[in-house]
């Protein structure tokens, strides 16, 4: 389906070319992480939705090392490309060039120092005493782009059963 939506043409015209070129055509990706910069983060803006919620305001800055690695990226896979006999480049697109983002993280770092993270290792606020986070923001990174979701699922449940012995200690 997304090969198809790349395509030009509707109708009879799109139809023929889909069966010209479908199982002709290799889709390559590249996964890197963004350097952390102080400057990128999420605000909210004062234009609002339906709902009357706010919207989200995304500031984000890529670094030189940032595109550097896009580069080095891009020239790797245009590599494997031409070895697995390509004869085209349909279609060069990255994230940086299009807003999109699979697994956001970062924002709200754990760490032992206030200065340089939101919260500790359990999940809970520097700042906020009883304030627990526990999503893809804690993560201080990605590592090799792999999906985080079972590293979230077990902080998540580490961080409920510090909630639960605060509870009874009655610490909270």
């Amino acid at each position: 389906m997304s090969y198809a939506l790349t395509l030009p043409g509707i109708g009879r015209a799109h139809k023929d070319l889909m069966r010209a070129r479908f199982g002709t055509v290799l889709t390559l990706f590249g996964v890197a992480e963004q350097e952390p910069r102080a400057d990128n983060r999420v605000t909210l803006a004062d234009s609002k939705d339906g709902d009357g919620i706010p919207l989200l305001r995304v500031h984000s800055a890529h670094s030189d090392v940032d595109l550097r690695a896009l580069d080095a990226m891009l020239t790797r896979l245009k590599d494997l490309a031409r070895a697995s006999g390509a004869v085209d480049v349909l279609q060069q697109v990255s994230s940086y060039d299009l807003p999109m983002a699979a697994h956001v993280a970062g924002t709200c770092r754990m760490g032992r120092d206030p200065r340089t993270s939101v919260v500790d290792a359990y999940g809970r606020s520097h700042d906020v005493r009883n304030m627990f986070i526990t999503d893809a923001s804690v993560l201080p990174g990605q590592g090799a782009g792999d999906s985080p979701s079972l590293t979230i699922q077990a902080l998540a449940l580490r961080t409920a059963d510090h909630i639960a012995t605060l509870a009874r200690r009655r610490e909270l």
